[in-house]
């Protein structure tokens, strides 16, 4: 991510919303790596 893009969201969100987002992005990124390491579809068993 670029600092311009930073700072666009850094106008729109607080602190505590800009962690949140990156949380929600990090944990995302993360499930999808483990879907893809055991080859599981998301969202199979909904």
């Amino acid at each position: 991510m670029t600092d311009e893009i930073w700072d666009a969201a850094a106008a729109c969100f607080d602190e505590k919303q800009l962690s949140a987002i990156t949380l929600n992005i990090a944990l995302t990124n993360f499930f999808n790596r483990i879907n893809r390491t055991t080859r599981q579809q998301a969202g199979q068993a909904w």
